[in-house]
């Protein structure tokens, strides 16, 4: 299984990663709305352009899925997303140095 850093280049990390938590957030959105995202809550300073391109990026390693020009994560990776989070409460639980009250 290729992971999300083995896909993309170094160099746009931080757009991408902001673009698929965005995603996580809400969805389906359009370019232009994940673009006023990243800008407004992420402080990223990138253009509309740079934004689409990291979208179509994200599309074409198979991360998200479009429809009607609205965005999401693809369904493959929201299980994954589910599957982490399950692991992660998991190892919590088991941790002696970790209480939950």
């Amino acid at each position: 299984m290729k992971l999300v850093s083995d896909i993309m280049r170094l160099s746009g990390r931080d757009l991408r990663d902001s673009v698929l938590s965005i995603l996580t957030e809400e969805w389906p959105l359009s370019a232009r709305e994940i673009y006023k995202r990243v800008s407004k809550d992420y402080k990223i300073n990138v253009t509309y352009q740079g934004v689409h391109k990291a979208v179509r990026h994200l599309e074409e390693t198979g991360l998200l899925t479009r429809k009607d020009n609205l965005y999401r994560l693809d369904d493959g990776c929201l299980e994954l997303n589910e599957f982490i989070h399950y692991l992660w409460l998991c190892i919590m639980r088991s941790s002696p140095y970790i209480s939950f009250k």
